[in-house]
């Protein structure tokens, strides 16, 4: 993993308000249909440049609260079959964790390293819950920002 600082991006896509409570359908079987219902709506061609983004935003208590998903990719790649929404993910300093493979699975595998990492005693960035984005590099290799913050050390 490694600290970077990004420019802001603009993206068209899709947006959902998921409800991050343990009795309702498994948040990754919602987020996975949000990303299917984008691609059938629009055609992301890898080959000439275009990318996937699935953007986290608008958390309501951090890992415990509702958050919004945005699937969509760059706006210049976009040939719309339907109207869709826009978004700009912000500038900011981003912890950046990356995965090859299958995918759903690749994913989920990528996630699971980052919750790992946050829960670190020794871990040297707190996680902002501003706007954290995977990046679709190809069909099987994910790139995920996490937005960060110094840690804040306690005083006793």
């Amino acid at each position: 993993m490694i600290l970077v600082r990004r420019k802001e991006k603009q993206l068209s896509g899709i947006l959902k308000r998921i409800e991050n409570k343990p009795a309702l359908q498994n948040q990754s079987d919602t987020i996975e249909a949000l990303h299917y219902s984008f691609i059938d709506s629009v055609n992301v061609d890898y080959s000439q440049g275009a990318r996937l983004y699935g953007v986290y935003h608008h958390y309501q208590n951090g890992l415990q609260g509702d958050y919004s998903v945005f699937v969509g990719t760059d706006t210049h790649y976009i040939e719309e079959r339907q109207p869709l929404s826009k978004m700009t993910i912000p500038e900011g300093k981003y912890l950046v964790f990356s995965g090859h493979g299958e995918m759903p699975n690749v994913v989920m595998d990528v996630w699971h390293s980052i919750w790992r990492y946050f829960e670190q005693p020794d871990c040297k960035y707190d996680r902002a819950f501003d706007v954290d984005f995977e990046y679709y590099r190809s069909k099987n290799t994910v790139i995920v920002y996490i937005s960060v913050t110094d840690k804040q050390l306690s005083v006793q």
